[in-house]
């Protein structure tokens, strides 16, 4: 009788602890995904800020060719010339 008892106890026991785990794993888990989701919203910025960067490096690169190689300036005016609008039809 006294067999059947300790018996009993330590499946209780095993049960409790493989019970543990496993809520230690779904938690784990939970958290695996929370932490996917922020990479890649990080990544995907990355992926933005890389592109923004590179394109403002290129406007750079083509800004200062403009200038150094064939002597490019800013305009001081602009003059438009308006062709047809509705206002004079």
């Amino acid at each position: 009788m006294r067999s059947y008892v300790f018996l009993i106890i330590i499946v209780v026991i095993l049960a409790l602890v493989h019970l543990f785990i496993f809520t230690g794993s779904i938690g784990l888990n939970y958290d695996l995904v929370k932490k996917k989701e922020a990479f890649k919203k990080f990544y995907q910025e990355n992926r933005r800020l890389n592109y923004l960067l590179a394109r403002g490096e290129s406007l750079n690169k083509v800004e200062n060719l403009a200038k150094t190689k064939l002597d490019m300036i800013y305009p001081e005016s602009v003059n438009y010339i308006i062709l047809s609008s509705k206002e004079t039809e």
